[in-house]
């Protein structure tokens, strides 16, 4: 049917223009179904997991509802999307948090939920936290390229964004460290830069992270991102890889 004068159409045409997008929603379902299917090392939440972060750092908003909505009855489900949520504002950018706490909230109050979310510490707290996390997570590599102290380029930004991001984000509760690794290696598969996202695989192996979950973030990625970009993370990952199988 025709388009109305006033821009709109008749609700025949809207049916008319789904069936037609039918192959695209086609080729998505199928894309990640083989995708899910070649992955033997993540389990449904590290899956989720990642699906969250990724949906958040592409800023992929429908996803990000729906992934939202398969755990809202979940205990504690829509809190561990608010904590994915805090913590890709590091990687993806603070601006990303008022949309996702829109949505969150939308969806507790559908499911009639409420959202209990710890508060935030005061940001004077932060310092002393941030160098102690630091050290904890990153061992030697704690402040060496972009962390260098002595960087008069990096560390201004590094410095004050590090002492809110350990400080104030890993610190909190609602989140294991295996899925903040998780989280943050898959996230930094998408965005980069490759020194930072090394960093973070070789923490999250030394913490006990077998590599093939690493590897299988990566892949997964390549449902939000991409083929390409995963292939490339795949490749600066590859050395780590290789490592990890020699030192079984």
């Amino acid at each position: 049917m025709d388009q109305k004068t006033d821009g709109s159409f008749d609700d025949d045409q809207r049916d008319q223009n789904r069936e037609a997008s039918d192959p695209l929603h086609a080729y998505l379902d199928a894309f990640a179904a083989t995708l899910r299917a070649s992955l033997e090392a993540l389990d449904p939440q590290d899956q989720w997991v990642i699906e969250v972060s990724c949906s958040l750092i592409t800023r992929n908003w429908q996803r990000f509802e729906r992934l939202v909505e398969a755990q809202a009855a979940t205990e504690g489900g829509l809190e561990q999307a608010a904590e994915l949520a805090l913590h890709n504002s590091i990687y993806a950018g603070a601006t990303i948090l008022p949309r996702a706490h829109g949505i969150l909230s939308g969806v507790a109050v559908e499911y009639g939920r409420a959202l209990e979310l710890e508060p935030l510490d005061a940001p004077d707290t932060a310092a002393d936290r941030s160098a102690e996390i630091r050290r904890s997570l990153h061992g030697l590599r704690h402040d060496v390229g972009h962390a260098d102290p002595d960087d008069p380029v990096t560390w201004p930004l590094y410095g004050a964004t590090a002492e809110l991001g350990y400080g104030l984000i890993w610190s909190r509760p609602g989140l294991s460290l295996r899925h903040r690794l998780i989280c943050a290696v898959a996230s930094l598969s998408l965005t980069g830069p490759d020194a930072i996202f090394v960093k973070f695989c070789e923490t999250a192996l030394a913490k006990g992270i077998p590599a093939q979950v690493l590897k299988e973030a990566v892949m997964l990625g390549a449902l939000y991102q991409g083929t390409p970009r995963a292939l490339q993370s795949l490749s600066t990952l590859r050395p780590l890889l290789g490592e990890a199988k020699a030192a079984e």
